[in-house]
């Protein structure tokens, strides 16, 4: 893909309000994708659900950009995915609306179940031998690339999650920005100070050129957390260290503890910047 008035760092939209349900709700005015529950490797068993936006089956000339969104460690693939009660992400129904409304770019959402690989212990160069990074290289992302359409490049893969799946994203996304364009870190990131200095020595190259770094990044990292959440310190002492390297972040505070209300919010929030730009963020 070639492109053509990219450039622009995206700026985030305001978050919703605490008490707004409308982001989220089924419109039947509207047209909705389709999540479907797959396999990338048989020999695990772990399954994968895929969310593919309006027109994908009918529109067969079209490739898409690929959001990778982690769950909990006490989670599974289906948490991001499931509407039907308060414990879930809507991830399909929050992108039908803002697609109805014109305002994200219609993507796969793939949600794996990375319950039993996220760590928070930062890989150490030079193999970054991390369990989740191998599947991600190995099973899911060759997947989705085999079998949708895709844009296979960098700059069309985001990756993001919460909690353990913070881990994830900083594991798999911040180490293998070859890989990954775009990072979405919702409550936590690194929560012990050993971690966060580990992640400084190991990450070295990576936080220590941050033109490189930024050059990167087609949208500032984002971090997100509750005013009131256990996990609050973490998430601002992840992203001091960014911005004391020079790192281009974004910070998203909520008058709220953690919980999929505020999680639902901050994927609203965040899918509408996704693959704006594809010429990083100096």
């Amino acid at each position: 893909m070639t492109d053509t008035n990219f450039g622009t760092c995206p700026a985030l939209p305001a978050l919703v309000a605490p008490d707004d349900t409308d982001f989220f709700s089924m419109d039947t005015d509207i047209s909705h994708g389709s999540i479907v529950s797959v396999q990338p490797n048989p020999g695990n068993g772990k399954n994968m659900q895929i969310y593919t936006p309006p027109g994908y089956q009918s529109d067969t000339e079209s490739y898409y950009p690929v959001l990778y969104l982690n769950p909990g460690g006490t989670e599974d693939e289906t948490f991001w995915a499931c509407s039907d009660n308060a414990n879930c992400g809507y991830a399909g129904l929050i992108l039908d609306n803002l697609l109805a409304a014109g305002q994200a770019t219609p993507m796969i959402i793939a949600m794996p179940d990375t319950s039993d690989c996220a760590i928070f212990d930062p890989p150490a160069p030079p193999d970054f031998p991390d369990p989740c990074t191998t599947e991600y290289v190995e099973d899911f992302i060759p997947y989705i690339e085999s079998n949708y359409r895709v844009i296979a490049h960098r700059n069309f893969r985001s990756i993001g999650g919460k909690l353990m799946g913070s881990g994830v994203t900083l594991n798999t996304g911040f180490h293998h920005l070859e890989i990954f364009s775009q990072l979405y870190v919702s409550s936590s990131g690194y929560p012990e100070q050993i971690q966060r200095d580990s992640w400084e020595i190991n990450a070295g190259d990576i936080l220590n050129n941050p033109g490189a770094t930024n050059a990167l990044l087609n949208a500032p990292i984002y971090f997100a957390d509750g005013d009131t959440a256990s996990t609050l310190a973490y998430s601002i002492a992840n992203r001091d260290i960014l911005i004391n390297h020079g790192i281009q972040t974004f910070w998203q505070s909520s008058s709220s503890s953690d919980g999929w209300a505020s999680w639902r919010r901050y994927l609203h929030q965040t899918l509408p910047v996704m693959f704006q730009n594809t010429n990083g963020c100096p």
